[in-house]
């Protein structure tokens, strides 16, 4: 965020005593808070429309400019803690609907409390044995505001340890943890940053497989770690606002795509590097345009490269080598939806070993999963409406970018209580199609119940509430990491003795 000039801070502390501390002298209710923000920003812009930037547009994650703000006016709501992103909804029957099928009923679903809700295959039971704080702000233990936005397992094991490495980025901090002791390994800091997304790729340097990690956030620079040495090499710029997906190309171990809140998804050769000095040379291949806004998560599939946006899901082709690319999409991919909501977020998109596409939008209380060939026989006038599908229970709620995870047939997916779903796919990748029964989780985990030190006891309270931000599972699903609201790397293990 931007330095905050004092004239700033006191023209809103100004309008907050003139239009919000009469109707609320005891304090902002949390139902209201977010409405009361809104009514700032819109008083603040009516006479200081040239200072727009300075608060922000529409933020990916917009609660953390609705801290900021907050923070400058010292708002809080009567509980004396920031408000969640978004309220809880209750438990509803929705219609599925397709796209132009004009208020016409195609599924109807319950989406928690379906008495007819088919079952997946079972999967082992996960055990909680690791809790970190790892990602503080300036090591501070007590904190519990920092997010944890992503994490992904390393493709292979680090410095010839036996153990999983997981990777995780939050705040200013990229932590490399070690799954079988729960050891904080590495952590790399990047000062004024806001780290929000991460991806691995191996390289071959110098005739040896070596990982390396891709890590970009809210100033919009890609930074390339070798986590060995923990050191940074090259800095990407490209993007003019914060970048919040990147993937590596599943067979070009180079080439990286980012997508940023800009609009744009820039696919980067990144090089290899020459030791000891780290010397690279990276180029911008190519730049594509995203018509649906801030760029969340990116897939890689049947030579299409698949965006879930803040404004609804796209494709572009990647025909072979000599072949040029064009830069707006191939396809927009028509999603079902719910009746109740006209909200085209979507937040999370994951592809399975099988090559199907998994996505998740919030306030559907579904996970969709789809099959990319299906629905590129079906590409019209621009547009591509998936028509086979399975829909997966999940929790009901509109709390935006929870992220999911895949490995092979294991689907996990936390929620905004602390809760972890785990499905098993197998089944399903031997036959997709729309079912009247929304299929129930294999498992759902609850929020664990433990003996911690004082300082992590209000984290870990059974009633607490705890919205889990992303989810990894390592190669061989042995361990289930995930990331939380409020500063934790959480890590499961598989408990082989209920195998």
């Amino acid at each position: 965020m931007q330095v905050i000039k004092s004239n700033i801070i006191s023209q809103l502390q100004k309008i907050y005593e003139k239009e919000v501390e009469p109707n609320h002298p005891n304090g902002i209710p949390e139902s209201e808070f977010e409405d009361v923000v809104k009514q700032l920003k819109k008083a603040f812009y009516s006479s200081h429309g040239n200072e727009k930037e300075f608060i922000g547009k529409t933020h990916k994650y917009r609660q953390f400019l609705v801290e900021k703000l907050s923070r400058l006016l010292g708002l809080y709501s009567e509980k004396g803690t920031m408000p969640k992103k978004r309220r809880r909804i209750e438990n509803e029957v929705y219609r599925v609907k397709g796209d132009g099928d004009n208020g016409e009923e195609c599924q109807v679903f319950t989406a928690i409390k379906n008495k007819n809700t088919a079952s997946l295959p079972p999967v082992p039971d996960y055990d909680p044995v690791h809790f970190i704080k790892c990602h503080s702000k300036d090591d501070n233990q007590k904190d519990n505001k920092t997010r944890v936005w992503k994490c992904a397992f390393a493709p292979k094991h680090l410095n010839g340890c036996e153990s999983p490495i997981v990777a995780s980025c939050g705040g200013d901090s990229v932590c490399f943890i070690d799954c079988s002791t729960g050891k904080l390994m590495k952590k790399f800091k990047q000062t004024n940053e806001d780290f929000f997304a991460l991806a691995w790729t191996t390289l071959m340097i110098e005739n040896k497989a070596m990982n390396i990690l891709a890590v970009a956030g809210y100033r919009g620079i890609i930074q390339l770690i070798h986590p060995p040495q923990n050191i940074t090499y090259a800095d990407l710029k490209g993007h003019t606002k914060y970048v919040g997906s990147l993937l590596f190309h599943p067979d070009n171990a180079t080439w990286l795509f980012s997508g940023s809140a800009d609009g744009k998804i820039i696919l980067w050769d990144i090089g290899v590097p020459t030791l000891p000095e780290y010397n690279t040379q990276y180029s911008q291949l190519v730049v594509l345009k995203s018509p649906g806004g801030d760029v969340l998560n990116l897939v890689f599939t049947k030579n299409h490269l698949v965006a879930g946006c803040d404004k609804g899901c796209f494709a572009w082709n990647f025909p072979e080598k000599d072949s040029k690319i064009q830069r707006e999409p191939s396809f927009e991919v028509i999603l079902p939806k719910l009746s109740k909501s006209d909200d085209k977020l979507v937040d999370s998109v994951v592809r399975t070993s099988k090559d199907f596409i998994i996505t998740k939008c919030p306030m559907q209380g579904c996970i969709l999963v789809w099959k990319m060939t299906d629905t590129l026989a079906v590409v019209k006038q621009g547009k591509s409406k998936v028509t086979n599908a399975t829909f997966l229970e999940w929790t009901h709620t509109d709390e935006p970018y929870i992220n999911m995870a895949v490995n092979d047939d294991l689907l996990v997916c936390g929620d905004d209580n602390g809760s972890v779903w785990i499905y098993n796919l197998q089944n399903i990748h031997k036959n997709v199609a729309i079912t009247k029964n929304v299929l129930a989780p294999s498992q759902k985990l609850e929020w664990p119940k433990c003996n911690v030190p004082a300082d992590m006891e209000q984290l870990l309270k059974k009633d607490a509430k705890v919205i889990i931000n992303c989810a990894a599972v390592s190669q061989d699903q042995s361990y289930v990491v995930l990331g939380t609201e409020n500063n934790l790397v959480c890590i499961w293990k598989l408990n082989k003795e209920m195998d």
